[in-house]
């Protein structure tokens, strides 16, 4: 994963970075309210501040995951974790964790496909 800033016009990238310290697959999903940390997955959901080298798990195992955003207050993590067994039968889990880690807890079960997570800011 890259970051970059915007220029004062807004038109033009600059200063661009690698962000993350590994190759692995990471999948930026969304910013924290405050526009200061960035959460992605990869076999777990992160928390990345910008000023940070290191990510902290804020949920781990979740080698499904499929869409995780913030909520409206910025208090949670809003994730879908689809099952681990592919098997499209088997509903998959909306989880809310919240946002500086810790607990995660069901909110419901839906069917894994094709249900995507948005949250209005």
């Amino acid at each position: 994963m890259y970051v970059a800033d915007l220029d004062a016009g807004g038109s033009r990238i600059i200063n661009p970075r690698h962000f993350t310290l590994d190759e692995g697959f990471d999948k930026p999903h969304d910013w924290t309210a405050d526009g200061k940390a960035v959460l992605f997955a990869s076999n777990r959901v992160h928390k990345q501040s910008l000023t940070e080298d290191t990510p902290k798990v804020i949920l781990a195992g979740t080698a499904n995951d499929r869409d995780t955003r913030v909520n409206p207050d910025g208090n949670w993590v809003i994730s879908l974790v689809s099952p681990k067994s592919g098997d499209p039968s088997e509903p998959g889990k909306i989880m809310r964790i919240p946002i500086t880690g810790g607990s995660p807890e069901l909110i419901f079960s839906t069917q894994a496909h094709p249900v995507h997570i948005s949250c209005a800011s």
